[in-house]
C-alpha cells in the first residue's frame, strides 16, 4: 500500500469516528486513538489526568462497561477536538492546518 492509499484510509477512519461522534455515540479508546493519532497509553493518561490544552484542563468523562471497556463521553471529546482545532487554527492563521496536522496533541 502506497503513502497516498494509507493517507486515504486514515482519513476515512477519522471521518467514520467523527460521524459517530456527531451522532452522539460514546467512543471507545481505539476511536480516540484514531481521532487524535494518539497511543493507547496517551489516551489512558488523558482519562486518568485530563488534557491540558491552551491553559485549559479538559476532563474526559467515561463509563465503564463489563470487561473493563471504557466509553468516553462524546460531549467531552467534542470539546477537546474543538479546542485542539481552535489552537491549530491560531497556530496556522493562513489556513495551513489540515486533517493530518490537526491530529497531534
Amino acid at each position: 500500500m502506497g503513502d497516498a492509499e494509507a493517507t486515504r484510509r486514515k482519513r476515512e477512519k477519522i471521518a467514520e469516528v467523527e460521524r459517530r461522534l456527531d451522532e452522539g455515540e460514546w467512543l471507545k479508546i481505539g476511536d480516540l486513538m484514531v481521532l487524535f493519532d494518539a497511543s493507547r497509553s496517551m489516551v489512558d493518561r488523558w482519562l486518568r489526568n485530563g488534557v491540558t490544552i491552551g491553559g485549559q484542563r479538559i476532563v474526559l468523562g467515561y463509563q465503564l462497561l463489563p470487561g473493563d471497556i471504557r466509553e468516553v463521553d462524546p460531549a467531552d471529546v467534542r470539546r477537546l477536538l474543538a479546542e485542539r482545532r481552535k489552537r491549530r487554527t491560531a497556530d496556522h492563521p493562513e489556513g495551513v492546518a489540515d486533517a493530518e496536522t490537526d491530529r497531534k496533541v
